[in-house]
């Protein structure tokens, strides 16, 4: 009876042996830790639209694997109001405001579609022609804000048909015959780079060099020759300009002329606070004086 109690004991040991090990074997290959769980890390997702708007990012639905996601919000963008005595211009084509994007911030702004907004008036930001060309074959585009670009908001009528537009290197030449305010930047190229000189006689080359910047001369003297008078018109002036530099890479300015096209001021002279809402209805900045 003893041996064979033993020998039952064996056969007994051996079968656990056995189920341990199958149970073990099966926990292992599901994955599983026989002892404790292990924890999956939290999961990230970087804001990644086209451009910063200047709402306040919070947590997103979106899921990875079961899992609520959160947004990492981006450097925060930036956009600022000014020019208080300006917008007291009891003149529509002189009262102005000023949006600026900080040269610290992150990404672009679009700010197309916004709202300049006070107790008794409200006006939204239209879009804008990117090159405009005195010819026509304009396109308009978004106002977008690169870091450091500002939107001057007008709340007359442009001089240039009306239309709101983007300054460009060659943009001085139309102060010549037309009056902007604020005046716009004198920074065309020089006259004298602009015309080939082993085409025309010193004389030419003399009087090019005496143009002013941004200057199409009204008259050329006579004695200077058809070839230095054709030279001059077909080099010169905004067209030509921009016919010359629009794939420089300095051509656009950071600066936006858009005009709100009120035959009156919009903005009260004193006690006012004008305020801007991106496009989902979000105060961005407020202009009080």
């Amino acid at each position: 009876m003893k041996s064979g109690e033993g020998f039952l004991g064996a056969i007994l040991l051996i079968a656990l042996v056995v189920l341990v090990t199958f149970g073990f074997v099966n926990v292992i290959n599901r994955g599983e830790h026989p002892t404790n769980t292990v924890n999956k890390p939290v999961a990230y997702v970087p804001f990644s639209g086209p451009t910063a708007t200047g709402e306040q990012l919070s947590k997103s639905d979106v899921t990875v694997e079961g899992k609520p996601v959160s947004l990492i919000k981006p450097k925060e963008a930036v956009i600022k109001l000014s020019g208080s005595y300006n917008a007291q211009s009891s003149v529509a084509d002189r009262e102005y405001i000023t949006i600026q994007a900080p040269s610290t911030n992150g990404s672009p702004i679009d700010i197309t579609g916004w709202e300049l907004s006070s107790k008794t008036a409200s006006a939204k930001i239209p879009r804008v022609y990117e090159t405009y060309r005195l010819a026509g074959n304009n396109y308009l585009k978004d106002v977008v804000l690169n870091p450091g670009d500002e939107a001057i908001i007008v709340s007359g009528k442009s001089p240039l048909d009306n239309n709101s537009f983007r300054v460009n290197k060659c943009s001085g030449y139309l102060e010549q015959n037309k009056d902007f305010y604020p005046s716009l930047p004198i920074e065309c190229p020089r006259a004298i780079n602009e015309v080939d000189p082993d085409i025309v006689d010193d004389a030419c080359i003399d009087f090019v060099d005496s143009i002013s910047q941004c200057q199409m001369p009204t008259t050329i003297p006579a004695r200077l020759g058809n070839t230095c008078s054709f030279v001059i018109n077909k080099n010169l002036g905004y067209e030509s300009c921009v016919e010359k530099h629009r794939n420089d890479k300095d051509f656009q300015k950071g600066s936006f002329r858009v005009y709100l096209k009120n035959e009156s001021e919009i903005w009260k002279q004193k006690r006012e606070e004008i305020q801007l809402f991106n496009a989902k209805g979000i105060l961005v900045d407020t202009l009080s004086y």
